[in-house]
């Protein structure tokens, strides 16, 4: 499966260069409960894992039991009030993003 540009993007600016291609490759394998991972998911996964082969291992694996909580590490944070959407990763990641 063809990843996002964006996304192979995001992977080459916040994943060490030890662990890119792994990153790579196991987001283009990735499903989720019923069948293949959304864009929206993977973009998730990969902010959601911080960068670490073991944060995206974590997020790769909860697509496949809840792929909701997944959305909520890779869009939402908490605040004082509770939780609330601070990005929208249903459209490509800024170049900027962090």
């Amino acid at each position: 499966m063809a990843l996002p540009p964006d996304l192979e993007a995001y992977v080459a600016r916040a994943y060490a260069p030890g662990d890119r291609a792994w990153a790579l490759e196991a987001l283009a394998a990735a499903t989720a409960v019923g069948g293949r991972a959304t864009d929206q998911m993977l973009r998730c996964a990969a902010m959601a894992g911080r960068g670490t082969r073991r944060g995206l291992r974590e997020m790769l694996d909860l697509l496949n039991v809840d792929w909701r909580d997944v959305l909520m590490a890779g869009e939402y944070a908490p605040t004082l009030e509770g939780v609330r959407r601070v990005r929208d990763l249903s459209v490509p990641i800024p170049p900027d993003a962090p």
